[in-house]
């Protein structure tokens, strides 16, 4: 016999479960956290037919519901008269993206002034991302000694001496730092 003949002779057999005229309460009580234990107690006060009524047997059940989603049609009978459209707000300002963008950028095109300005070409090869560029900077700094801790209260590294090239590692190794201590947006 084969496959398409067998199945337009027979249909599937659909075994209704104990639990199927009890799926709207079941429902409601999951819904409002009842525990499958309380929700075996619920149906074995209202059942006749008390065989199967098991958490074992829920358990199974509920989860064959999910698969079937006659759980979400269950959830679409129920209509809560005093349901409220959930309003979800964006907590985040849009301008606070926008700044924190614009401040990359800003730091982006520094970083690749200072690579041009400071790299050989073979350097300028290994590093390329804005944060290698940091790195780099931070490592030469204190390979040089140009750099000195400040107090505990201050959480960044300034170097000794002043000048131009200096101060340009200076700001490098202050957001290496702030990087360090996941404060830098």
């Amino acid at each position: 016999m084969k496959l398409e003949e067998f199945m337009n002779k027979y249909e599937p057999k659909k075994k209704s479960s104990v639990f199927d005229e009890y799926l709207d309460d079941i429902n409601t009580l999951l819904n409002l956290n009842y525990s499958q234990k309380q929700i075996i107690e619920y149906l074995k006060s209202n059942s006749k037919n008390k065989s199967g009524l098991t958490e074992a047997n829920l358990s199974i059940y509920l989860s064959k519901i999910k698969k079937e989603n006659k759980f979400e049609k269950a959830k679409d009978k129920i209509v809560d008269e005093n349901s409220k459209e959930i309003v979800i707000e964006d907590k985040i300002k849009p301008n606070q993206n926008e700044e924190k963008a614009k401040a990359y950028d800003e730091i982006k095109e520094h970083c690749m002034v200072l690579r041009k300005k400071y790299l050989s070409e073979s350097e300028q090869k290994e590093v390329k991302s804005v944060i290698s560029l940091i790195d780099f900077f931070v490592k030469k700094a204190i390979n040089k000694d140009i750099t000195q801790k400040l107090p505990k209260n201050d959480n960044y590294i300034t170097p000794i001496e002043s000048n131009e090239e200096d101060n340009s590692i200076s700001i490098y190794t202050k957001i290496a730092k702030m990087r360090e201590n996941n404060s830098l947006g």
